[in-house]
């Protein structure tokens, strides 16, 4: 199906569908994530295939780094079981709301407005102004982005999920080793488990060694592959952690 043509809808925001059928609010003065949206229908389409090809529809789904909810609403429209959605950014948050509601999710998709960490806690968020979908923890160049700080409250996944969760996407801007830490009981919980994860090496490296935290993965018991542009899944290499620059990981318990 073509998706739609966009409808601006005031204060920024407008409409569209994406070529999956979901209906899509988007920030218009986001340049990251929102243009691929608007004029192409879709966003990361080697990722997005490579979801549909492997959910299944009755996983229960925990995703961190929801942004405005492009994943969210994909994965919610084809599980019959919970998607929990994590967007520290409020301003994101409030846009994601919209679109659990617009596309009937209300009663699949649990929201929560923090940054799934570590600890319980607050911490300091930066917000590039043009870059919505890159929030981080850590510090940007000024000379570079224009971006604001704002505290967002924090917590950990094994805190407030207990539900057995199958299937796992983080893309959280080189917070995933906290995430990581956050949530082990959960890891334990599903032999079944699959994970797809952002890995920004320079991002990651800012928080751990990037070399340590793909030993710890495979210490926990993951198999880990990633995802090339075409869907499709090769084995990823420990050596080639220094070539990498930005990869989507997908990591199965072994």
């Amino acid at each position: 199906m073509n998706h739609t043509s966009p409808v601006y809808l005031g204060n920024n925001r407008a409409i569209c569908r994406t070529i999956y059928n979901d209906k899509m609010i988007v920030d218009t003065t986001d340049i990251s994530l929102s243009p691929h949206i608007l004029l192409d229908g879709y966003w990361e389409k080697w990722v997005t295939e490579f979801i549909l090809k492997i959910i299944k529809s009755d996983m229960n789904i925990l995703e961190v780094g929801s942004n405005i909810g492009y994943y969210t609403v994909l994965m919610g429209k084809r599980t019959k079981g919970k998607v929990f959605a994590f967007e520290a950014n409020p301003h994101m948050f409030e846009i994601l709301k919209q679109n659990i509601v617009i596309n009937g999710l209300s009663n699949t998709v649990v929201p929560y407005n923090l940054a799934a960490t570590s600890k319980k806690g607050h911490i300091e968020l930066n917000v590039i102004k043009e870059y919505q979908g890159s929030s981080s923890i850590h510090q940007f160049d000024k000379s570079k982005n224009d971006y604001t700080t704002i505290t967002v409250e924090t917590d950990t996944v094994d805190n407030l999920i207990t539900d057995e969760i199958d299937l796992v996407k983080i893309d959280a801007e080189g917070s995933e080793p906290l995430i990581i830490d956050g949530m082990m009981n959960t890891i334990q919980k599903n032999p079944r488990l699959q994970m797809i994860m952002e890995f920004n090496r320079a991002l990651i490296e800012k928080t751990v060694d990037p070399y340590k935290f793909i030993d710890r993965l495979m210490e926990i018991g993951f198999e880990i592959s990633y995802i090339d542009t075409n869907s499709k899944l090769h084995k990823f290499k420990r050596q080639a952690i220094q070539q990498t620059d930005i990869i989507e990981l997908y990591l199965k318990r072994r």
